[in-house]
Order: structure tokens, then C-alpha cells, then sequence
């Protein structure tokens, strides 16, 4: 089932691509790869909350 309400995008309009994380460049502001960013709006709820994780991830990786 898809929502368009939960969970909200974690974007915080600082869009850019230009860090690395793992090997992989994602948005200095939210930390999403552009493959997640284009796809998030059709995406089902359990797969935005794996999103989330992975950028709690990232932020870990990342320091912060």
C-alpha cells in the first residue's frame, strides 16, 4: 500500500550531490542516493522506512 503522508521525505532542501558515503555519492543534505531521491515518491512505506535506516546509517558513518 503506498502513502503519501508517512513517512514525510527527509529532504531539508540542501540538495546536492556531492558526498561520499561507502562508495557511493548521496546529498550532502539528506543523504539519500539519487536512485532514492528520484524513486521516493513511489515508494511503499516499508521501503522509506528502509530508507530512513540507511541514512542513520550514513549519518553514523559519516560522524554525524
Amino acid at each position: 500500500m503506498q502513502s503519501t503522508s508517512l513517512p514525510d521525505s527527509p529532504c531539508i532542501r540542501e540538495c546536492r550531490i556531492d558526498t561520499m558515503v561507502l562508495g557511493k555519492y548521496v546529498c550532502g543534505g539528506c543523504l539519500r542516493t539519487l536512485a532514492e531521491i528520484a524513486a521516493w515518491s513511489n515508494m511503499s512505506d516499508e521501503l522509506r522506512l528502509e530508507v530512513l535506516a540507511l541514512i542513520e546509517a550514513r549519518k553514523t558513518i559519516r560522524g554525524s
